[in-house]
């Protein structure tokens, strides 16, 4: 990981989401979103954007690790 000591801001929120692209594309224009290329969604009422970045099976193996701990 690499530290800037608060010297650069990202203007992107990523989130981690197994759901389709286009089911997500439909909730976030529901609420005003539009898609800006590829998994980028903006909103004209903030300069920050959302992300959907692709899941991969590395990920969804260990979400699924995640979800079985918390149903112990």
């Amino acid at each position: 990981m690499i530290y800037t000591n608060n010297e650069y801001e990202s203007k992107d929120l990523d989130f981690i989401s197994s759901s389709d692209i286009k089911d997500i594309e439909k909730a976030l224009t529901e609420i005003g979103f539009s898609k800006s290329s590829g998994r980028h969604f903006t909103h004209p009422e903030t300069e920050y954007f959302v992300e959907f970045p692709q899941t991969t099976a590395c990920y969804r193996r260990y979400a699924n690790q995640g979800m079985a701990h918390a149903k112990q």
